[in-house]
């Protein structure tokens, strides 16, 4: 038995894409659309962070009191403006009653019938102006008679306060009736500065279809509404296929010249999420020229482990470097500003009193307000500044491989992933507090002929081994080429900022090779635009930002708030403890400091003191002369004077009963008599 054929499927004609029907879209498409889609804030970007908010409130406080203090001030002169102008303003309130009670409006249309001979035209014109006289007249007879009593009272039957206020309401009005258009009663408080245009999408498309490459008829699309974003304007733009986010970076200059604006003020970046997706952002003024609010740790403490506030973006929303696992570079020409914005960042880092501080300035003195809290500190460019620099790094490499060590023996749990955690870093015992150093103007050290491929080297190992263990170098400088900024230290910096530069190649030195291609053009940013630059590896994205400018006024003032919380928690370290002695000695000119802690020793019947109690009891006998010792001072100053301080386990005798043993620094009463007695034979001898 044959087997049946099988009957073939009959052949299908393939039907081209672009024939088929477009699906009907379903509302759980659209609902779909929507939940997947970019969600508009429901609170305004500066309504939600608290420095923006903040900044917005005083700058309105300010400007409504200067405005009514401005105000008030010429309140006589205004009253002068309104009282002469008065007379003009009876004069044109009595033609406008008499021009509206006479149909004046009309007047001409009259004329006009007369002048054509119309007669028809004229009675009905006539007609109408004898019925608007009748209806205007009777409403002057029922407003005139009030008024009429109104001023037979003011002028015969007002008297005292009531008088003045009448007659001040009369005046008042009759003067702004009689107002001069071109001369305004009223002064204005402030002279506005340029007011940027509402951006619009007209001004966008003509400013995108003029830059090279852009065809004339390509489709651009704005998938949202423009709408205001902090002291500017966020537009969408969809850019037409094959013109790039990365070609309109490159073409900034010539946008801004499309939009008629400041280089300064066009912002364009890319969107993560959609690589057709161009952001532009619009300001009202260049980045230079607007406002800061001020640097959030002008009052309070930082944290080495958090993000530390550098500065504002372009929309002035705050800025922040996390100092933890990070490295940073910067550059800029001379004049950029890059040594205020390193030393704002040193600042912050000041803040947290666990931070050791190594500061070097090769060149001037930068960095002077945080001398007194540095654990190694130098400036200038001799020889002894450079070669003292370079051992600080030859230390600090040697530091973090013993770190490595202290490290390795810590529980997990306490230490994951082999790296410092806050809770290791506070413990004084291990000596893993975080480390900081700055070198300023690092090309006079990188390129010196002699020590120069040391220091080289040193860097980049310190760059490479340090980030885990709470060790940070920063490097400033306003040269970047091959000698003066290995390529390895940059390649493996983690943060990188760059200011203000004179050509592509120093930008791509600082930012790393194809930066410029990116359109990170530093040499756009003018001089006015100090502190204004690139950074990169602050956030996932490249950003501009302006630093935080702090005078060397402001920065005392927060260089003594870092000193006493390093002096409340017994940080003073190094450098800073020989500056602290030497003003505990300049101060103590002239008083025995041994005789003095004899006295209050034997007054309260103790063998034995700690460093702590003594400075609360010299200051007690003495404030004039001890007040503002801590306990590294004073071991300075007996150090000096041949006492020997050691830790002392013992209990304190103003404790209760049952209090348990403090192991804290101290002293013996018969090591400060020796030392007493050994001075005053050296005073005999001579």
């Amino acid at each position: 038995m044959s087997a049946e054929p099988i009957e073939q499927p009959a052949e299908v004609e393939p039907e081209p894409v672009d024939r088929i029907p477009e699906p009907r879209k379903t509302a759980f498409d659209r609902i779909t659309a929507h939940r997947e889609g970019t969600k508009r804030p429901v609170v305004l970007p500066w309504l939600r962070e608290r420095e923006q908010r903040a900044a917005i409130l005083r700058w309105a406080a300010g400007y409504s009191g200067h405005v009514a203090l401005f105000h008030l001030v010429r309140l006589p002169v205004y009253g002068w403006r309104v009282a002469r102008r008065s007379p003009v303003g009876a004069w044109r309130v009595s033609r406008w009653v008499v021009d509206g009670m006479t149909d004046a409006e009309a007047r001409p249309l009259r004329r006009s019938a007369v002048a054509r001979d119309d007669v028809t035209e004229y009675l009905r014109l006539a007609r109408e102006r004898n019925a608007r006289v009748r209806h205007r007249a009777l409403a002057a007879v029922l407003l005139g008679v009030p008024l009429l009593g109104f001023a037979l009272w003011l002028v015969f039957a007002a008297t005292g306060l009531a008088f003045w206020a009448a007659l001040v309401v009369v005046v008042g009005g009759l003067g702004v009736a009689g107002r001069d258009r071109e001369k305004p009663l009223i002064s204005k408080a402030t002279t506005p500065a340029y007011l940027a245009p509402v951006l619009r999408r007209d001004a966008v498309d003509t400013a995108l279809r003029a830059l090279p490459g852009m065809k004339r008829d390509a489709v651009i699309e704005y998938p949202h509404e423009i709408f205001r974003d902090g002291p500017g304007y966020l537009c969408h733009v969809r850019l037409p296929h094959g013109f790039t986010v990365s070609k309109v970076l490159g073409l900034k200059e010539e946008l801004a010249n499309g939009l008629r604006r400041p280089t300064g003020a066009v912002w364009p970046e890319g969107d993560d999420d959609d690589a057709s997706i161009l952001k532009l952002w619009v300001g009202f003024q260049s980045m230079g020229k607007m406002r800061q609010p001020a640097w959030p740790l002008m009052k309070g403490q930082a944290d080495f482990f958090q993000p530390i506030p550098y500065g504002t973006d372009n929309r002035l929303r705050t800025v922040k470097i996390t100092l933890f696992e990070n490295n940073i570079v910067c550059g800029a020409i001379p004049g950029a500003g890059k040594s205020a914005a390193i030393r704002t960042i040193a600042l912050g880092a000041a803040l947290d009193p666990t931070v050791q501080l190594r500061l070097w300035s090769l060149k001037q003195n930068d960095l002077a307000a945080l001398e007194r809290i540095s654990h190694t500190f130098g400036y200038g460019l001799t020889d002894d500044v450079l070669e003292a620099c370079l051992a600080d790094l030859a230390a600090l490499k040697k530091e973090i491989i013993r770190r490595t060590t202290v490290l390795s023996k810590q529980p997990k749990e306490l230490c994951p992933d082999g790296k410092l955690t806050r809770q290791l870093a506070n413990r004084r015992d291990l000596g893993l507090q975080p480390i900081v150093m700055v070198i300023d103007e690092c090309q006079n050290l990188f390129s010196h002929e002699e020590h120069g491929g040391a220091a080289g080297k040193l860097a980049m190992d310190v760059i490479r081994m340090g980030r885990a263990y709470g060790v940070v170098l920063i490097l400033c400088t306003q040269r970047p080429d091959t000698n003066s900024l290995p390529k390895g230290v940059s390649a493996n910096a983690g943060v990188k900022i760059c200011l203000r530069m004179t050509d592509h190649q120093a930008v791509d030195m600082v930012l790393g090779t194809g930066a410029h291609s990116r359109g990170l053009k530093a040499e756009l940013f003018k001089q006015s635009e100090k502190g204004v630059g690139y950074v990169l590896g602050a956030t996932d994205e490249d950003i501009v930002a302006r630093s935080f400018y702090i005078d060397a006024i402001a920065a005392d003032r927060i260089a003594e708030r870092a000193h006493a919380l390093r002096v409340e928690e017994d940080r003073i370290t190094g450098h800073a403890l020989g500056v602290e002695a030497d003003e505990a000695e300049e101060k103590a000119a002239g008083f025995d400091l041994l005789e003095d802690l004899i006295q209050v020793m034997t007054d309260q019947g103790l063998t034995w003191m700690w460093n702590v109690a003594a400075v609360g009891a010299l200051a007690t006998l003495r404030p004039e002369v001890w007040e503002g010792l801590n306990e590294a001072s004073i071991g300075q100053l007996l150090a000096k004077r041949g006492v020997t301080t050691r830790p002392l386990n013992r209990k304190d005798p103003l404790d209760p009963p049952g209090s348990p043993r403090r192991h804290l620094t101290g002293f013996e009463l018969a090591d400060v008599h020796a030392a007493r007695n050994i001075h005053r034979g050296e005073l005999r001898a001579l």
